[in-house]
């Protein structure tokens, strides 16, 4: 009797293919979960951070709002010095000319009279009549040594003889640089420190 085999021979079935996908889509899925747990594990972190985030804005505006503060305050304060500067100078710019006219009717000598003073952008002219050039000479040393006047402008723009009243006299012209305001206050302090060591030394 004849046997005819029509499926043919059995082959085996190759399992190397299978092995491959199984192996890569359990490599995806780790990797897939990796990624999962870095990225859950990255978003737990930030959330972690946000508080801290958040005290830290917080206490940036604060000293943002201090600093703006201090700057208003020193501003405020720079404001006021200049304020207080000014008034400072008004009232010796108020007394100044009193003083400095007390100051000239005190430096002019007895043989001396004054016929007009002018003043203008801080330079003042005296005019008057001398008996002689050495009086005129007294008379501006005298006033150099006013706090109202700069020594080194003290200058003799004229000089002549001239009648008065039957008369020679010497008709002269002064002008010099005031400062109603004073002298500078170092200049000041810096006489009295002077002062002040001398009296030491004599202490000594």
């Amino acid at each position: 009797m004849i046997k005819i085999n029509l499926l043919g021979e059995a082959k085996p079935i190759s399992t190397t293919g299978l092995k491959w996908l199984v192996g890569g889509t359990l490599g995806l899925t780790v990797l897939i979960v990796g990624a999962v747990s870095f990225c859950l594990s990255l978003k737990s972190q930030i959330e972690d951070l946000k508080p801290e985030v958040a005290s830290l804005k917080l206490e940036l505006a604060k000293l943002q709002s201090k600093t703006k503060q201090v700057k208003k305050l020193e501003k405020k304060k720079e404001e006021l010095n200049e304020k207080i500067a000014i008034i400072a100078k008004l009232k010796r710019s108020k007394i100044g000319p009193v003083r400095l006219l007390d100051d000239i009717n005190m430096a002019l000598p007895k043989q001396a009279w004054l016929k007009k003073i002018n003043e203008k952008s801080e330079l003042m002219k005296i005019s008057g009549y001398a008996l002689d050039n050495q009086t005129v000479s007294r008379f501006m040393v005298k006033l150099s040594k006013s706090k109202y006047v700069n020594p080194d402008m003290v200058d003799l723009v004229q000089s002549k003889v001239a009648d008065y009243k039957g008369v020679k006299l010497n008709d002269f012209v002064l002008q010099l640089q005031v400062f109603y305001a004073g002298r500078k206050e170092e200049e000041k302090s810096g006489e009295e420190a002077v002062e002040s060591k001398k009296e030491k030394k004599k202490k000594k």
